[in-house]
């Protein structure tokens, strides 16, 4: 009985490892994809089932480059973003880096971080544990090991196991969202805002919604270009919300703090729930540190 409650738990952890490296958009395994240079050919919108409704997305048409074998097809993130916005940022002809499958079919922005990355690396590390139990324990039935020999591997592995949970989760909280909490370090400049509206769309259940779209310019450079400014709302909300804030917040004409994260992109400069949660895990990181560390002293 307890030879199969062992195989039981194993094939279990076999199946919830698989699940969390294989789901997602992208799946966390394809940190392990190859980068490869494709050139922007076209773009194409279709239907897509979130889980939570149908969107329309646009995707981005591709060749390899260089040549003119057809290459992957680019998922845009966020998957909802609209073609204008996709369109604008990959233009046709040119040349960007991304992530492809194995199959060469599709293919992701190497900056998309797989949302379940940091639960798959969690899951594997306490798989690694179960089996290193497991193993130790036949090793001791087999006289390799001294029954003594195997208690300080048990408790240092489960202590380390337990103490990396909260870094984990820290640094999971540390690089989730967008813009992530991390940009904090990135660099951040005073921009003009050139235009703003307020895009309408339909939820999906009969209501309608609004973004914030915000076209901002640099200031004291010889750029003149407009480019859009992103993290205005962390989502949609009400229509008459957004037209307030094209109004009164983002005026043509008025100032507003940006930040650039390394792939240029501007994000407005506000505080935002994620950085609550990074605060939160992190003094949680201390905390839980300190008392494994006396734990394993009086335990080893």
């Amino acid at each position: 009985m307890a030879r199969f409650a062992k195989w039981f738990i194993s094939v279990i952890a076999l199946i919830v490892l698989a699940a969390l490296w294989t789901a997602g958009n992208p799946p966390a395994k394809s940190i392990f994809w190859s980068k490869i240079d494709v050139e922007v050919t076209g773009h194409r919108s279709e239907a897509f089932e979130t889980g939570f409704g149908p969107i329309e997305r646009t995707v981005v048409l591709t060749r390899l480059s260089p040549g003119i074998v057809e290459g992957p097809v680019l998922l845009a993130h966020p998957e909802s973003a609209d073609a204008e916005t996709v369109i604008n940022r990959y233009p046709v002809g040119a040349t960007i880096q991304v992530r492809a499958r194995p199959d060469g079919e599709i293919a992701y922005e190497p900056s998309n971080s797989p949302t379940l990355l940091y639960p798959a690396l969690i899951a594997s590390f306490f798989f690694g544990l179960i089996t290193a139990y497991f193993v130790s324990g036949w090793l001791q039935s087999a006289g390799v090991l001294a029954p003594r020999s195997r208690t300080p591997i048990v408790v240092g592995l489960a202590l380390f196991a337990f103490g990396a949970v909260p870094w984990f989760l820290t640094i999971f909280a540390w690089n989730f969202g967008e813009p992530p909490p991390r940009s904090i370090l990135w660099p951040r400049e005073t921009v003009e805002v050139v235009s703003s509206n307020a895009r309408v769309f339909n939820v999906g259940n009969g209501t309608q919604a609004a973004y914030v779209e915000v076209d901002v310019r640099e200031q004291n450079t010889a750029n003149l270009a407009a480019q859009p400014m992103r993290g205005v709302t962390y989502s949609s909300v009400a229509i008459s919300d957004a037209r307030e804030m094209t109004r009164e917040q983002f005026a043509p004409g008025t100032k507003a703090q940006a930040m650039r994260s390394p792939e240029g992109i501007l994000y407005l400069v506000r505080w935002r729930f994620s950085d609550v949660v990074v605060l939160i895990f992190a003094g949680i990181t201390g905390i839980f540190s300190y008392f494994i560390i006396i734990a394993g002293r009086n335990l080893l």
